[in-house]
């Protein structure tokens, strides 16, 4: 798990949400990260190739063929205003939420990382997986405003840190593995600007394109987390 990712988010808005616990950050991260996968996955079976827009910034993913063998590239671009973030100075609330929010996320991503966050699963409705949902107890269910404000939030939480880290001349590797591989961001601080660059974690590249250990990724918990979050999303 990463600690820092966890403990930075749930500071971050313990302020808006009382009951924002570690236990619901680390829930949320964990289906972010899955979902993300899922998507790129299901992207590049069908066009060999994926994109998928996120507020921190855009995953891709390339088919490259060796021999007779293909393999999956993944890479990661960082978002105009997640690099504003990281390399703004005096900016207020309002002024960064303007700079990263995102409105609009791909339908299937967003189906994927609500049905997560509910049950710790995916596709809830099939045949295979109804008897088990049904018996379950409610979970967290997002609405479409909540996932917006959420997803955008754990951007500003990655630039958070980066941010806090800033030391001159140095690199800050952030491990992004909370119960799921996914990599690791580099902060690099160079004359007070910050680059920052993404390497996938090996697990995950073998996921991307392995079905059988994508499909060990998916195995359920059934862990449903209760609704603990009451107010309302900050204006």
């Amino acid at each position: 798990m990463s600690e820092l990712t966890i403990k930075t988010w749930t500071d971050q808005e313990h302020s808006s949400f009382d009951n924002f616990t570690p236990i619901l950050a680390s829930r949320f991260e964990e289906a972010i990260l899955r979902s993300i996968l899922r998507s790129l996955r299901r992207q590049a079976d069908k066009n060999d190739s994926a994109e998928l827009v996120l507020p921190w910034g855009t995953y891709r993913v390339e088919t490259k063929t060796v021999g007779e063998a293909g393999n999956r590239a993944p890479s990661w671009e960082p978002s105009k205003g997640f690099d504003k973030l990281l390399n703004g100075s005096n900016m207020d609330t309002v002024q960064k939420l303007e700079a990263i929010t995102q409105d609009e996320f791909d339908p299937e991503f967003v189906k994927d990382f609500r049905e997560f966050v509910a049950y710790g699963i995916f596709d809830a409705d099939a045949p295979e997986n109804k008897e088990k949902v049904s018996g379950m107890k409610k979970g967290v269910r997002l609405s479409d405003e909540e996932v917006v404000y959420f997803l955008n939030s754990y951007a500003m939480m990655l630039a958070t840190i980066g941010k806090d880290k800033q030391r001159e001349g140095k690199i800050f590797r952030l491990e992004v593995n909370n119960g799921f591989p996914h990599g690791s961001f580099d902060f690099d601080y160079d004359d007070d600007t910050i680059t920052v660059k993404w390497t996938a974690d090996k697990v995950f590249k073998q996921m991307l394109k392995d079905d059988d250990a994508a499909a060990k990724s998916e195995g359920a918990d059934f862990t449903p987390i209760r609704e603990v979050r009451k107010e309302t999303i900050p204006a």
